[in-house]
């Protein structure tokens, strides 16, 4: 949408729109002075009040609404940037490669935690006992480092009678 096409078609508005309050207020004026003409010289209605301070605040409301207009139309005329229609991705287009997770979770870790996790997922539902030989860890600083993940909520470690299977916490 061009706004300026939109600015010029407000200041046309309100201009008309000032003639034409300025016009029925001066038709107002016109017949209160020949209200009070015929009522010998007296501006003062049969309610006491004065008949010039009653028309006055349609003009006024005319003449706010007018500015109002003419200031939002120069506004946009001389609005510079437009906003352009977002343009929608097609089906054809070369999308970017999705995040790798674990790749990132991986960067994160210990050159150990890496190794049994690495492990883990290799084959999901290891037993302690095999990991420990793939991993070519110690058995307590395998119990250890399977702690630490426990802990960081990556793995669950689930008994059966003597042997703990291992497990991703969450699917990479």
């Amino acid at each position: 949408m061009n706004y300026r096409h939109v600015g010029v078609g407000l200041i046309g508005l309100s201009l008309i729109l000032f003639f034409s309050v300025f016009i029925l207020h001066n038709q107002v004026e016109g017949a209160i002075t020949k209200l009070m003409e015929s009522s010998g010289g007296t501006c003062i209605s049969e309610e006491g009040s004065c008949l010039h301070e009653i028309s006055s605040a349609p003009f006024y409301l005319g003449l706010f609404s007018s500015t109002v207009l003419f200031l939002l139309g120069l506004y946009l005329l001389f609005l510079k940037e437009e906003v352009k229609p977002i343009k929608i991705q097609s089906l054809n287009e070369e999308r970017p490669a999705p995040v790798d997770r674990f790749s990132i979770l991986i960067k994160g870790l210990t050159p150990q935690e890496r190794a049994v996790i690495l492990a883990i997922k290799e084959q999901d539902g290891i037993s302690q006992s095999t990991l420990r030989i793939r991993t070519d860890l110690s058995k307590t600083k395998l119990s250890v480092v399977l702690s630490q993940l426990e802990a960081k909520n990556l793995i669950r470690k689930i008994k059966k009678g003597k042997i703990n299977y291992l497990y991703l916490k969450e699917r990479f």
